[in-house]
């Protein structure tokens, strides 16, 4: 599920907060050769690019549906809050789950991720359910 909620502050700065319960799927580092090799890192190059694309067009969907465009060519404070399984805590890098974060967030929330200048950023156990 995503959730946005967009506000402006008392200085008229725009703000977006998005929240996504979704299994972050890290960055994967690849090669045109390795993308669509029948490989184990092919397999998650593959499973990365899907995940990207997917939330992507979830995030396109429900700008779309409240009207709202993406933030344009202006620096970005972003805070990141990524829940990850507690057998995975420790063995997932923060870095490329934000990273695969903020290419799903191109041309989405943001034109693209360049433009962010200070990112907060933590991973944590995730929530157990029932």
């Amino acid at each position: 599920m995503i959730e946005l909620r967009e506000w402006h502050d008392e200085a008229g700065r725009r703000h977006l907060r998005f929240d996504a319960d979704v299994k972050v799927v890290p960055y994967t580092r690849m090669t045109r050769r390795t993308r669509f090799a029948a490989t184990k890192k092919g397999a998650r190059a593959a499973n990365y690019v899907a995940f990207v694309a997917s939330v992507r067009q979830a995030i396109c969907a429900l700008m779309r549906t409240r009207g709202l465009a993406p933030f344009g060519n202006v620096a970005l404070q972003v805070h990141f809050e990524i829940n990850v399984d507690r057998r995975r805590l420790y063995r997932v890098d923060l870095s490329n789950l934000v990273k695969s974060v903020e290419d799903a967030a191109n041309r989405a929330l943001w034109l693209d991720d360049r433009w962010i200048v200070l990112a907060h950023c933590f991973k944590r156990d995730a929530p157990r359910d029932g």
